[in-house]
């Protein structure tokens, strides 16, 4: 019999997010309105230009979100962007957002004039769970972030290390090929199966092939990002701590950077610089010593094991 793969069902949002947002919108609306009712009032009373792209229209306090509600995201963000251009512009909450659709106007965004635009929000995961923003992903944009894109340009992406962990990925791919045809009347989920092999891939590259806490690590890794796909309101009002708070998110992402940095903190401690060439080894070598280091500046603990983390950030990319 032939194998039946199973591919998922695009990403679907929660059944009960229209009703959850209903209820929040109205919870919210009460602890929103006094303290903002006077500002918007003030503010319509004068005239206030604006070069921000065309969008929809927008709801006190929460903005464009209400255009977001009752398909994919990505779906609406289409129809949405077919609407009102290529450029728009959406208020998430209090967070402005501008949307680019189009090929070239992302160039001009991302390569052109990368620098102005290079700027990066920060969030509380980031800050927790990425040891205060200093991976490459959210770290402000300045002489640290240039020396890990040039740590990653260098070292993670460079032809010769690729090539270096080609055994790597051919012991693994091997591994998931003899997984599928031995399971052949049975029912695979081919995209978790290959998100596994990836992860496997990744974790020997970054730790070797001796590193006992690499199942426990990937696990982590796993959880990080149920949290980042989950719908997180917090997320869309920054300046109000308290919804942290009362939401439970700061207490999680806190618990979660605990046992994650617990992992991490074991794994450097066991690792050694004459390693065989994975990324951790050559890490260590930058760790602030006192010493100058290729790429300029030295690297504490906790800056290693927030670009360690990048490596499987970068999978759902």
């Amino acid at each position: 019999m032939s194998t039946l793969i199973q591919h998922p069902l695009p990403f679907q949002m929660e059944d009960n997010f229209l009703w959850f947002s209903i209820l929040f919108s109205l919870i919210l609306s009460v602890f929103f309105i006094l303290k903002v009712g006077k500002r918007f009032k003030s503010k319509s009373n004068e005239k206030i230009t604006s070069n921000l792209p065309p969008g929809p229209w927008k709801l006190p306090i929460f903005g464009s979100i209400h255009h977001l509600i009752g398909s994919l995201p990505h779906q609406r963000m289409r129809e949405l962007s077919q609407k009102y251009g290529p450029l728009m512009h959406l208020k998430l909450g209090e967070t402005s957002t501008i949307v680019v659709s189009s090929k070239e106007i992302a160039i001009e965004v991302l390569k052109t004039n990368g620098d102005i635009f290079a700027q990066r929000p920060r969030f509380l995961g980031a800050e927790i769970i990425a040891y205060g923003c200093t991976n490459i992903f959210f770290s402000p944009h300045g002489d640290y972030w240039r020396q890990l894109r040039k740590i990653c340009t260098l070292e993670l992406l460079s032809a010769k290390r690729v090539k270096s962990f080609q055994s790597i990925r051919e012991e693994e791919v091997s591994k998931l090929i003899r997984y599928i045809s031995m399971n052949t009347e049975s029912t695979i989920n081919l995209t978790d199966e290959v998100s596994s092999m990836t992860y496997s891939i990744i974790s020997r590259a970054s730790f070797g092939d001796k590193c006992n806490d690499q199942e426990a690590f990937i696990l982590f890794i796993k959880k990080c990002m149920r949290v980042v796909e989950s719908f997180n309101v917090p997320n869309l009002f920054p300046s109000q701590h308290w919804l942290h708070v009362i939401s439970g998110m700061e207490y999680k992402l806190k618990k979660l950077h605990r046992s994650g940095d617990m992992l991490l903190e074991k794994i450097i401690n066991k690792a050694t610089t004459k390693t065989d060439g994975n990324l951790l080894s050559y890490l260590l070598s930058l760790k602030d010593d006192g010493s100058p280091t290729p790429i300029g500046i030295p690297l504490t603990t906790n800056n290693i094991k927030a670009i360690l983390q990048v490596n499987y950030y970068s999978l759902r990319l």
